[in-house]
């Protein structure tokens, strides 16, 4: 089980080691594209600055008892807009910052690690909102250790080809995979019988997981009875990437990072569902 101290410890040891991972990044390699879809280097750390100057904003004004929706001039009114909005908004805020990104992000995430700090036991689950949505202290908290952990992969996979999720990230980010299925899963007609893809994982916070294909739905869960499609061997830090569609299942299967009973048409059925899509 995963404390809120343990998550606060994670949040600020994953936004150091970003930190000091873009000090030492040259200026001309902040232009260079990211693992993330249509964003550079720069636009994901707007995006993780952006991000934590309105959540310690909005955590700030919920614990005092100000739940209010306050969103920007140029919030989308329809509601599936909003993750253009996001998009939009990373790139928006560091052409603003231009030379002072990195400052910001620094400024921004010691600010947000501070509130995080001085929350009481009672604070967790007061009402906040974060562009006209409610969450709670404990949700933003959750929220950003993947938030930071796979953000900092999209910026070091593009120079680093072996690049992995932090060995003390990987348990936090388990108990979080659920919610990343539909990030890169491509939904289809339903079928009469679900696939279920049996994952078995080494290295942290490693256990046995179903991927369940529906069709039209698929889900993440525990080891389940009936006839399964596999299994498929890899480390967690492989795992989380696939599900959250980082990395191709064809890819890693090439490259020796995934093996499969069955071999090359497991991972192309495999790969029908789940194909990548990076958000």
């Amino acid at each position: 089980m995963i404390t809120f101290q343990d998550r606060i410890t994670l949040v600020k040891s994953e936004s150091e080691r970003l930190k000091v991972y873009l000090t030492g990044l040259p200026s001309q390699e902040w232009s260079q594209a990211s693992a993330c879809d249509l964003w550079q280097v720069r636009d994901v750390v707007g995006h993780l600055s952006w991000a934590a100057e309105g959540f310690a904003e909005s955590i700030s004004r919920g614990v005092r008892g100000d739940a209010s929706a306050r969103v920007p001039d140029d919030f989308p009114a329809n509601v599936p807009s909003l993750p253009e909005y996001i998009a939009h908004s990373a790139i928006a805020y560091r052409e603003k910052l231009g030379d002072g990104l990195l400052d910001a992000y620094i400024t921004s995430n010691d600010r947000l690690n501070q509130v995080f700090d001085r929350l009481a036991p009672e604070d967790w689950d007061k009402p906040c909102s974060f562009l006209s949505r409610p969450r709670t202290p404990e949700a933003f908290l959750s929220g950003r250790v993947p938030e930071l952990a796979i953000h900092g992969w999209d910026i070091r996979s593009g120079f680093e080809p072996s690049a992995a999720l932090s060995d003390d990230s990987l348990p936090a980010l388990m108990e979080r995979v659920p919610n990343f299925t539909g990030w890169s899963f491509h939904p289809g007609p339903g079928l009469a019988e679900p696939l279920r893809y049996r994952f078995e994982l080494t290295g942290p916070g490693a256990s046995a997981r179903d991927v369940v294909v529906q069709g039209d739905a698929c889900s993440l869960e525990l080891p389940g009875e009936g006839p399964i499609v596999g299994p498929f061997r890899c480390d967690t830090s492989t795992f989380v990437l696939l599900i959250c569609g980082r990395l191709s299942a064809d890819t890693v299967f090439s490259d020796g990072r995934l093996e499969v009973e069955g071999g090359r048409s497991i991972v192309d059925g495999f790969t029908h569902w789940f194909g990548g899509n990076q958000d």
